[in-house]
């Protein structure tokens, strides 16, 4: 049996905006800046994510450049020509995500009080309820 499953926490590299596809399926593209290694070996890996229906809308919702957040799913890679030669571009695509910085902080100056559904948001293809927004203590699975 193979496996293919990702798990990361970095910062937001830039806004989510949401697109749809020509089906009407939700979908929104951003880079996540994961650092590794310490002291002289540190280093940022810029990990491009896919967010897909409920979860490409919730994240829109609530993720600003800059945010926290930790997310799992799976790897995808694509294909393309560019000059000539083949391009290949490794992606995870996000099954589930949440806030990973400190509660009550904000970027860009907002209120220090987060809304009390945002404190519960866990963006998942599979747990939010049909309308988005955020999911509640029943919800969540830990």
């Amino acid at each position: 049996m193979d496996i293919n499953t990702v798990t990361l926490t970095g910062r937001l590299g830039r806004d989510i905006e949401l697109r749809q596809t020509a089906k009407g399926t939700s979908v929104a593209n951003v880079s996540l800046a994961v650092e590794s290694g310490f002291g002289d070996n540190r280093k940022t890996n810029w990990i491009g994510l896919d967010f897909w229906g409920k979860a490409a809308e919730s994240a829109a919702q609530y993720l600003r450049k800059g945010r926290k957040i930790a997310v799992s799913g799976r790897l995808d890679q694509s294909e393309y020509e560019k000059d000539g030669k083949t391009v290949t571009k490794t992606r995870v695509v996000v099954e589930n995500w949440t806030f990973a910085d400190s509660d009550g902080k904000r970027e860009s100056g907002e209120a220090a009080q987060r809304p009390a559904e945002e404190k519960t948001v866990v963006g998942s293809v599979s747990s939010l309820p049909p309308t988005g927004g955020s999911a509640g203590d029943d919800d969540i699975p830990f």
